[in-house]
Parts: structure tokens; C-alpha cells; sequence
């Protein structure tokens, strides 16, 4: 399989899941602004929204959106468990989240945040939003371990992401206590790590082809 990807974009959760998860992906970058990945294709070839992430399985199928893409990660890997059978209650919480965390954060508050097209006003409309958000899922996270309850699911994989946009938008975290012990407790998984050290030595090699939105 092969997954197309920005670094640090929303495509570091599905690298993330693949990870946990011990799936073996091939890895491409999209540059986003001229939608031509690492490997010299054009990307709205592979995937004609021009957005990431695309995973394409080994028969050829194409499958886009992010939460889409983790949840067949996950269903493909069932007995792994990271991703609650379908029809449980836990299944469906872990979906509520990866839903909220794809509308409410990704894209009204961070989307705005990093696209060089947005307007200012549209851009402060959004951060101006965060602290509400951080503070409900700080809540949350007083009484679990992950958002999703006391597993590690990909809603995590998401919101490990999202949390990382944040930094670079030097976002104080000094008021979410339980947003920063969770933020270092899923950062020290294995998988995480990894994940943010392959994308991150890509950010590096390549920074002229770093990504201009998320």
C-alpha cells in the first residue's frame, strides 16, 4: 500500500494508525501547491480533490478523507483492536471523536489558521475558538486516558496531529494540564515517534517542497 501524505499534515494520523497498527505503507509527498508528490506523479491523478491524504490499497482502489482512510487501516487490521468492532458503543464514541475533531478543530480553527489564501479575519474567526475546544477536551481528559476512553484509538492519532499544529501556532498550554500529560504520554509511543521522526526528517531534506496548508 502507499500512502500519499504532507508532512505534519492531517496525513500523519493515517501514518500514524499504519504504524500502530505494523502495516508496512510506502510513503509519497504532495506538494500541495502544485499538487506533484516526491515521486514525480501528479498527484490529482492518484486523487482528483488534490487534498491528503490517499491511501492506495495493493489491488489499486483509492480511498481518500482521512477519518475514511484510518478506519480501513483500522477494519483491515481488526484483531489488532485499535479501532472498536462496528456496532459497539465504544465504536461509536471512538467515531464521535474522530467526527469532531475532522469539523470542529481541523477544519474551522486550523484549516484557516495555515492556508495562505484564507483572510485574516478568517483566520482569527477560527483561533479564536481554540481555547473553548482545548478546555473541553482538557476536561475530558481528566477522567481518561485517551479521548475515546482508556485505549488508544485513531482519534488520538488525530488529535496527536492537531495538538502539534497548535505548537507551531505557539499555542499556550499552560491552562490544559491534562492536554499536555496526555500530549507527552501518547507522544512516548512507539508509533508516534516514529511517525513524527520520518515526517519530520522529510521536512528537513526537502524544504522547498514544504506544505502550504493543511
Amino acid at each position: 500500500m502507499k500512502l500519499y501524505g504532507a508532512p505534519f499534515s492531517c496525513a500523519l494520523a493515517s501514518n500514524i494508525v499504519a504504524r500502530e497498527l505494523g502495516v508496512d505503507l510506502e510513503y509519497d509527498w504532495v506538494q500541495l501547491s502544485t499538487k506533484q508528490t516526491l515521486a514525480g506523479e501528479t498527484y490529482t491523478d492518484i486523487n482528483p480533490k488534490g487534498k491528503v491524504p490517499a491511501l492506495v490499497f495493493d489491488d489499486g482502489r483509492v480511498l481518500t478523507e482521512g477519518v475514511a482512510v484510518m478506519a480501513a487501516l483500522a477494519d483491515d487490521n481488526a484483531g489488532a483492536g485499535l479501532l472498536p468492532p462496528p456496532g459497539s458503543p465504544e465504536r461509536a464514541t471512538a467515531m464521535e471523536w474522530l467526527t469532531y475533531l475532522s469539523t470542529e478543530l481541523h477544519k474551522k480553527i486550523f484549516y484557516p489558521a495555515f492556508n495562505p489564501h484564507a483572510p485574516q479575519e478568517a483566520k482569527a474567526f477560527g483561533l479564536s475558538m481554540l481555547p473553548a475546544e482545548l478546555a473541553y477536551i482538557d476536561g475530558v481528559l481528566a477522567n481518561r486516558d485517551f479521548v475515546a476512553g482508556e485505549r488508544f484509538t485513531p482519534a488520538d492519532a488525530y488529535l496527536a496531529t492537531i495538538l502539534n499544529w497548535a505548537t507551531f501556532l505557539e499555542t499556550d498550554f499552560l491552562p490544559y494540564p491534562n492536554l499536555v500529560d496526555y500530549r507527552a504520554r501518547v507522544m512516548a509511543r512507539p508509533a508516534v515517534s516514529a511517525a513524527f521522526a520520518q515526517e519530520g526528517q522529510l521536512f528537513e531534506e526537502h524544504a522547498a517542497l514544504r506544505p502550504d496548508a493543511k
